[in-house]
């Protein structure tokens, strides 16, 4: 606890966001339990990490969708310039009355253009895209193994043993039909 303590702020870094929310909900169970949390605090610490992990997963896969778009629309970009570039020619061949290569080069070199250009966008933006996504799913494992980590961390440090949590059971029951009234035999009932 003594980053979370030092008040240092780490921005941009998911995995200081998942050591924040899991202290602040660490916190927030020993004010109430004291100086050692029982079973459905240590729940409640996991289910802030899970949130912030997710939240973590989000953020870095936030701008891919640029470069899938990229991926999938480049070809089809170039195919329309293609097209136009095909119906150019028979259009300057209609004109001309004739098919020679002064009335179809201009049109062929602009579906060529086209083409490439698709290309052009859409290869380097599947590099990219391989790469970040390979990037993104080995700091996700990493924030996930270090989301396991301080789970461990604070369950040996901070988690009751067993029988206290029997102990909250019976304090909680108290007063609403359990803890001090006699057993029934099941032929009374």
């Amino acid at each position: 606890m003594m980053i979370y303590e030092s008040g240092k702020q780490f921005a941009g870094s998911p995995m200081h966001d998942v050591y924040t929310a899991a202290i602040d909900e660490l916190k927030t169970q020993l004010d109430r339990w004291g100086e050692k949390i029982p079973q459905h605090g240590l729940s409640a610490v996991r289910i802030s990490l899970e949130r912030a992990l997710g939240e973590a997963a989000v953020s870095l896969e936030a701008g891919m969708i640029v470069l899938a778009t990229a991926i999938s629309g480049g070809p089809f970009i170039g195919l329309l310039g293609t097209v136009w570039g095909v119906m150019d020619t028979f259009s300057g061949i209609g004109r001309a009355q004739q098919a020679t290569l002064a009335t179809m080069a201009p049109g062929v070199a602009s579906a060529l253009i086209a083409t490439v250009a698709g290309l052009m966008v859409a290869i380097p933006s599947l590099f990219c895209y391989n790469f970040l996504v390979t990037k993104t799913k080995a700091i996700t494992m990493e924030l996930d193994n270090f989301g396991a980590h301080i789970e461990t961390v604070i369950a040996t440090e901070y988690l009751r043993p067993k029988d206290w949590d029997s102990l909250d059971e019976q304090a909680l029951s108290f007063g609403r039909g359990g803890g001090d009234e006699p057993e029934m035999s099941a032929e009374a009932h």
